[in-house]
């Protein structure tokens, strides 16, 4: 889950579209592409939810981050989680967790988008 949540900062703060539009097709996809990508949390999320729910949470965190964050907002976010290094592309540490979800707007749209899918 941790991998799942920061790669969808980083695609936000790394992606050549930084002077792109919230609305932006491909800077979009990229949020949600780096939301599916496989990994060990990736894994253990398909377990509860199945692929499919998977799915459905990357779409409904793009759209609510879409809607609710702006571009600065979300490369701010992501460059914060990375000022505290020491994540691998595998892991990211609590500490660069615990920063992304006190961002009230990242917060409301995973909890939300969590509890849709898994009711």
């Amino acid at each position: 889950m941790k991998k799942i949540v920061l790669t969808i900062v980083l695609a936000c703060a790394l992606s050549s579209g930084l002077h792109a539009e919230i609305n932006n097709r491909a800077f979009l996809e990229t949020m949600f592409n780096g939301c599916n990508s496989p990994g060990p949390d990736y894994d253990d999320l398909v377990q509860i939810i199945g692929v499919g729910g998977i799915f459905e949470y990357c779409g409904c965190t793009v759209n609510e981050m879409s809607k609710h964050m702006d571009l600065k907002d979300l490369v701010q976010l992501g460059v914060d989680a990375l000022s505290l290094g020491s994540s691998t592309e595998e892991e990211i540490s609590n500490e660069q967790l615990s920063i992304m979800l006190k961002n009230e707007q990242f917060s409301n749209a995973v909890v939300k988008c969590l509890t849709n899918v898994i009711r």
